[in-house]
Order: structure tokens, then C-alpha cells, then sequence
């Protein structure tokens, strides 16, 4: 018992010894950096439209194929927001809300 206490000790010792003291060494967290709003209106193609299919919803943009009712479900689709601020920013940009409860609360960040 007393050799198991004395091998556990020089481990955590041997551990400290080679960290210099530091118990946890992570690096710190950087927040995003808001990069602007996102242009919904250009998230469809030429022969659709942005429709806002639940006004209390910040997830519920579609694209619509002009023409089509809002019965016909299949002429619908849903937006790739994160592509869009890849499209507004470029590369390693994505989309956040800042209140899902808001439509127009999406932003582009990196």
C-alpha cells in the first residue's frame, strides 16, 4: 500500500516537474469576431425568393421557386446561412443569432 502511495506521488511530481508547476496548461478561449449581417435576400438562387415561412422564428427562412404556393412543400428549400457569410466573407465564416426568436437577428462571424 505504501509503495502504490509513493509511485502515485512521484507521478504527480514527475507530472508538475515537466509541466513547469502548472497543473492544466489550455490555451484561452477567443471570442468570434462579428464580421456584419448577413445578406439573406441573396441566400437563393436566381429563379427563387427568401420567404420567412414563421415570423417568431429565426430558423425558418426558405427559398420558394417563384411561381410556387406555400401548399406545394417540395418547391421549397431551407437556407445555407453559414454559406452565405462564406459568400459575404469568405472562407472560415459561419452564421450565428443572436436571438432565435428573430428573423432578422443573424450575423456573420469568424
Amino acid at each position: 500500500m505504501k509503495i502504490r502511495r509513493r509511485l502515485a506521488a512521484l507521478a504527480v511530481a514527475g507530472g508538475l516537474a515537466t509541466t513547469g508547476g502548472a497543473v492544466a496548461s489550455a490555451t484561452p478561449a477567443s471570442a468570434a469576431t462579428t464580421l456584419g449581417r448577413t445578406n439573406i435576400a441573396s441566400a437563393c438562387w436566381f429563379t427563387t425568393r427568401v420567404v420567412l415561412v414563421n415570423p417568431g422564428n429565426a430558423y425558418s427562412w426558405r427559398c420558394q421557386y417563384v411561381g410556387a404556393t406555400f401548399s406545394l412543400t417540395y418547391w421549397w428549400y431551407n437556407l445555407d446561412l453559414n454559406q452565405v457569410c462564406r459568400n459575404q466573407f469568405g472562407g472560415g465564416a459561419y452564421a450565428i443569432t443572436v436571438n432565435p426568436s428573430q428573423p432578422n437577428s443573424w450575423w456573420c462571424v469568424r
